[in-house]
């Protein structure tokens, strides 16, 4: 019996540590937000370090998700996580249809697919310059109304 406890109680004990690291793990992921996106793109231009770099980023968002407050949510934590360079565009698109496969990108095409209105779907486009932060959407499908929201500054 006692040999039996000294096998089993260091794997006990293993299994409890680990079990730990992964809740903590799972908690953290609790902060993380309630919906799902795909950066399809992001390309920062070759001017490293200067004030006239740029970086570009497409990024597929999931429909049934998108409201003003997730896109604050993504483009606050996308602003932070790629704080260089200065100017940061974002294009979010939810429309497949939008998203360049890799064999579009890599050839010229000389015929594009009938495409729907662009106000079939949602889409948003988030821009950084000289510290403002601003991003413009259209809330509701069929209108060509869109809204803007200024995140930072007023120097748009």
């Amino acid at each position: 019996m006692f040999k039996v406890l000294i096998v089993i109680l260091p794997m006990l004990l293993c299994s409890l540590i680990i079990g730990g690291q992964n809740n903590k793990y799972l908690n953290n992921c609790d902060s993380n937000p309630k919906f799902r996106y795909i950066i399809v793109s992001n390309f920062v231009s070759d001017k490293k370090r200067s004030i006239s770099s740029s970086r570009e980023m497409l990024v597929f968002f999931d429909e049934k998700s998108f409201s003003e407050q997730n896109l604050r949510t993504l483009f606050n934590q996308l602003s932070e996580k790629y704080s260089n360079p200065y100017q940061l565009t974002i294009r979010v698109k939810t429309n497949w249809d939008d998203i360049p496969t890799p064999d579009e990108c890599n050839r010229a095409s000389s015929s594009q697919p009938d495409k729907k209105d662009i106000d079939d779907y949602h889409w948003a486009i988030f821009l950084r310059h000289n510290g403002n932060e601003l991003f413009r959407y259209n809330p509701t499908l069929k209108d060509t109304n869109v809204k803007t929201v200024v995140l930072k500054g007023n120097d748009f």
